[in-house]
């Protein structure tokens, strides 16, 4: 319902107020063309929205999986349901536009060359004993049984989990790079994984169960594994040059928006 005053200097103006809420609809009016002026730029920009574009695709494994460990929606329903399109979307967005398709390929080859070297450290307190390998356990949840599968839990942790969100840093980092030196911001990357990591293990009614049991020994050991993970990523970028800077200005014609 919509009030309109009777003052004689607000008719002049034409403000119109919505009953309890009491903002005028012009400044709505004046928030939403802002906003769609913002949006409109961004579109004309792919040098942003493809890369972001990236980022979102690249964590929707990660999504999934938690999404499981809370018990919202079933991994073996999520996996397929929107992993596996939002990997072909990454694959017909990277052939849509070559540029980027080009660099997401080689920033998902450097993801996965990370995350094996994270393994590597992992495997070493898995062999010792001192942490207990939970990666079958995804494989259980994708097939909806009880028993673990190591080969599928691990093909989703190196092809999904970990290439999709080192990609999604290596695509999204020179959006917002400004300055900011790139291992640094991986290593700091990595630390923002491994504490969403921490606190779905917490938080999560399973997570503790089909994760692992948060120990001291085990807060350390996935620590350091993210750690590894962020500054391998991080080095190559920089060992490689790709990257490492903000993307040169990449504007759409407006034709060409449609």
């Amino acid at each position: 319902m919509l009030l309109i005053t009777t003052d004689p200097d607000s008719n002049a103006r034409g403000v119109a107020v919505h009953a309890g809420a009491g903002v005028p609809i012009a400044e709505q009016d004046d928030v939403s063309l802002l906003l769609a002026a913002l949006l409109d730029r961004v579109k004309l920009r792919r040098d942003i929205w493809v890369p972001l574009s990236f980022g979102v695709l690249g964590f929707m494994p990660i999504v999934c999986l938690a999404l499981a460990m809370f018990e919202i929606v079933p991994l073996h329903l999520s996996g397929p349901g929107v992993a596996l399109p939002a990997a072909f979307a990454a694959i017909a967005l990277g052939v849509r536009f070559p540029r980027y398709g080009r660099l997401a390929a080689r920033g998902y080859l450097m993801a996965l060359v990370a995350v094996w070297m994270y393994d590597v450290t992992r495997a070493l307190s898995i062999l010792t004993g001192q942490w207990n390998d939970f990666i079958p356990n995804i494989g259980a949840q994708l097939l909806h049984r009880h028993e673990g599968h190591a080969p599928l839990g691990y093909a989703w942790r190196w092809l999904g989990n970990g290439g999709g969100m080192g990609v999604a840093f290596f695509m999204v980092y020179p959006v917002f790079a400004r300055g900011r030196e790139v291992v640094q911001a991986a290593v700091k990357y990595g630390v923002f994984v491994w504490t969403c990591l921490i606190i779905t293990v917490l938080a999560a009614p399973r997570g503790e169960e089909l994760l692992f049991r948060l120990t001291p020994k085990t807060f350390v050991l996935s620590l350091i594994g993210h750690l590894v993970f962020g500054a391998v990523l991080g080095y190559l970028m920089r060992w490689t040059g790709l990257n490492v800077r903000p993307y040169p200005a990449d504007r759409a014609s407006r034709s060409s928006q449609g």
